[in-house]
């Protein structure tokens, strides 16, 4: 961050790795009067930015909403949920889960939330976390696994198929190509899209608006899509879209 500021670049649009450790870059930045685009993840869920600072992406806690409206109409309203967390000291991590809990307890509060766990975006720790969820709840415990994004929710999709279970509806988000082939073949229930290339060129529009000092929305929220069996070969088209623009 320094290495780039020193060089004298104009504006910076981070990805923030740990969204509750953000303050240094926008002090650093603030002292340079450079501009900063957090995008993706938002470092001031629920806060408005600092002067100078801006905020490009989705509603990560109306994507876990988004998710559990559907796993509801799936399950009914006693069914059994867990969820497979991302990092911990991520933003989305926590607002996600929490969009979760708040359509439980708001449309299903005879539901049983039994269980959340990190596996820190990974597919592999998925796996690992699954497996200890069917050794204590059983093959017949659970009806729904709500993953904070695709990956984890393939690695719980892998260990369910292992076992030859069939009747657990899991869900992810990020509608990342492997997932969409995936929801395509009935495997995967649902994911909830994220669009990587428009919130990455809305990221670099807002910082040039930014060095100009035009005046601008500081938050720009992209909306959360389901992706399900019915309509995801649009998504599937668009994953090859963005294939070829890599």
């Amino acid at each position: 961050m320094a290495e780039l500021l020193a060089a004298g670049v104009d504006a910076l649009v981070v990805v923030p790795v740990e969204t509750k450790k953000v303050d240094r870059i926008v002090a650093m930045a603030k002292k340079a009067d450079v501009p900063v685009v957090f995008l993706n993840r938002n470092p001031f869920s629920g806060q408005r930015p600092p002067e100078g600072c801006f905020f490009v992406g989705t509603d990560a806690f109306a994507e876990g909403e988004e998710q559990m409206r559907f796993v509801g109409k799936q399950i009914g309203a006693e069914g059994r949920i867990a969820v497979l967390q991302g990092i911990l000291v991520n933003e989305a991590t926590h607002s996600r889960t929490q969009g979760v809990r708040h359509v439980v307890s708001t449309l299903y509060p005879n539901m049983a939330f039994l269980a959340e766990f990190s596996a820190n975006w990974q597919r592999d720790q998925a796996r690992d976390v699954t497996r200890a969820w069917l050794d204590q709840f059983g093959p017949d415990g659970l009806d729904a696994i709500i993953a904070n994004n695709d990956m984890m929710a393939l690695g719980a999709l892998d260990v369910l198929e292992e076992m030859g279970i069939q009747d657990v509806v899991v869900v992810g988000v990020d509608a990342v190509p492997e997932a969409l082939d995936a929801i395509a073949e009935g495997r995967l229930a649902a994911s909830v899209v994220q669009d990587p290339v428009a919130q990455g060129a809305k990221a670099i529009e807002v910082a040039r608006q930014a060095v100009k000092k035009a005046r601008q929305p500081q938050v720009v929220v992209f909306p959360s899509r389901l992706v399900t069996r019915e309509n995801v070969a649009a998504y599937r088209e668009r994953s090859r879209d963005f294939a070829v623009l890599r």
